[in-house]
């Protein structure tokens, strides 16, 4: 599992690896930690598996020791007997991990990927409006307000109603802000997401409320 990098953002630590190993590679050394009855059962296909594998070692590579992880009832997934917090994403070939002592969310999107035929699933007219066809905006979006929904899960409403993506020009890493509305006052506001591009990777982080407005 080449590592391609490995930072620091404020108090996160991130993780990205390129997944090159067999699910059966990925199966043995997971085993060597935590035993063969820790891999569940539904997982029978090969990507779906290797992803799965991979972003476990991953985490464990993180925070330096074995760990075990599960999800809430929200489906964010969370430590057993941990004290930080985690987000996971992976796209094809690839796993990624975030773990913060706050809540945190990631998302890893591949730059090839199209997305223009369905930005009206989850982007406002206002919001499409300004992304001037472009796939690379359109795909920022997308991945932004994934890594907004990991931080606060599912409170209902849906991406194109209820996250907003405030305009922004591309660059090669930047901060995007996202207003959350029309849902529990306790987690509306804007949130600030930071994204970068690593190889053929868009990455985008939110890193909660911003200050500002909370």
């Amino acid at each position: 599992m080449p590592l391609i990098r490995q930072i620091s953002v404020g108090d996160v630590l991130l993780g990205i690896w390129q997944i090159t190993e067999s699910s059966e590679t990925l199966a043995d050394m997971f085993c060597a930690l935590f035993g063969r009855h820790a891999i569940p059962d539904y997982l029978t296909a090969e990507a779906r598996r290797r992803e799965w594998l991979a972003s476990r070692l991953l985490l464990c590579e993180l925070v330096g020791h074995p760990c075990r992880l599960l999800n809430d009832d929200n489906g964010r997934p969370f430590l057993v007997n941990g004290d930080v917090e985690v987000s996971i994403s992976h796209t094809k070939g690839y796993a990624a991990v975030a773990v913060s002592k706050n809540r945190v969310g990631l998302d890893i999107e591949l730059c090839n990927r199209n997305v223009l035929g369905a930005q009206r699933c989850f982007l406002g007219s206002l919001e499409i409006a300004s992304m001037n066809n472009d796939n690379t905006k359109v795909l920022l979006c997308w991945s932004a307000k994934e890594a907004l929904f990991k931080v606060v899960g599912n409170l209902g409403g849906t991406f194109k109603e209820n996250i907003v993506v405030e305009p922004f020009d591309v660059a090669d890493c930047g901060m995007m802000k996202l207003r959350l509305c029309g849902v529990d006052e306790a987690f509306a506001g804007v949130y600030d997401v930071c994204y970068s591009f690593w190889q053929d990777i868009a990455m985008t982080l939110c890193l909660g409320p911003a200050k500002s407005d909370k």
